[in-house]
C-alpha cells in the first residue's frame, strides 16, 4: 500500500485532526484517510462514470446528516407519496 508523508503540519491543524480522530474513535492516520476520501469523492472519476449530483448534494451538509445518509438511516421508510395520498383521501 502506498505511503504518504506530510511534513510541517501546523500544530493547530494537527490538534484539530487528533481531536476529530478521537471523537470518531479512529487513529490520526485513519481519520486522515477518511477525510481525504470524503474530500475527493466525486473528484477523481472520469466524466460519465457517475450520475450528476443533485443540487442539494453539491452543498456542504452537516456531518451528522452526512453520516446518516451514508449509513442508510434515512432510507427504508414508507413512500411519502402513498402516505400523502392516504392522508388526502381520508
Amino acid at each position: 500500500m502506498p505511503t504518504l508523508l506530510v511534513e510541517s503540519i501546523p500544530e493547530t491543524l494537527h490538534a484539530m485532526l487528533a481531536k476529530t480522530a478521537a471523537a470518531h474513535q479512529r487513529s490520526i492516520e485513519e481519520e486522515t484517510i477518511h477525510l481525504l476520501e470524503n474530500a475527493l469523492a466525486g473528484c477523481v472519476e472520469a466524466p460519465g462514470d457517475r450520475e450528476p449530483l443533485p443540487i442539494w448534494r453539491k452543498e456542504n451538509l452537516l456531518p451528522e446528516y452526512e453520516e446518516a445518509l451514508r449509513s442508510g438511516r434515512l432510507g427504508g421508510g414508507p413512500d411519502s407519496t402513498a402516505v400523502i395520498s392516504e392522508m388526502r383521501d381520508a
